[in-house]
């Protein structure tokens, strides 16, 4: 986005993570946040990208973040998010992400009716979803949802 002059602001949870997108993009500002307790005032943005920031959250975790994520969104602002979908496995336990001993996640398929529902139920309209099948020999073998989905005004 922001190499086609969208000014962008991205955050993680981990300040390693922070300091490797800098590397990355250095054009782009990087800070460290809390997707359950974001430092932004009410209506800060105009949208919100989140490519699988959710899929290491239950769905109780997911509702709590999509209500911080309304709350600094600015009226008829855009939330786009992914995540992977729910076939037939709800969890992936790995113990070694990306190689590194001690580094234990479970990663959780969620279902898209579900998360669709749940967006609704807090004040925002599905403009779309997108299920993609994976690139065969490149990911992890799963299906994802993408959703746009635009806040409500109160």
């Amino acid at each position: 986005l922001s190499s086609i002059g969208v000014r962008c602001l991205a955050t993680d949870l981990a300040p390693e993570m922070v300091e490797e997108g800098k590397k990355y993009f250095p054009g782009v500002s990087f800070e460290v946040q809390d997707f359950f307790s974001l430092t932004y005032g009410d209506a800060s943005f105009h949208a919100v990208v989140a490519f699988y920031a959710i899929v290491n959250l239950s769905y109780d975790e997911i509702s709590r973040v999509f209500r911080e994520v309304r709350r600094v969104l600015k009226s008829d602002g855009y939330f786009l998010f992914a995540f992977h979908a729910l076939e037939t496995e709800e969890n992936l336990e790995v113990d070694n992400f990306f190689g590194k001993k001690g580094s234990a996640l479970t990663f959780y398929f969620l279902d898209v009716d579900r998360i669709k529902q749940s967006v609704e139920s807090l004040g925002f309209r599905v403009e779309d979803i997108l299920i993609r099948y994976p690139y065969r020999d490149i990911e992890y073998q799963s299906k994802r949802a993408y959703f746009l989905v635009k806040k409500e005004r109160p």
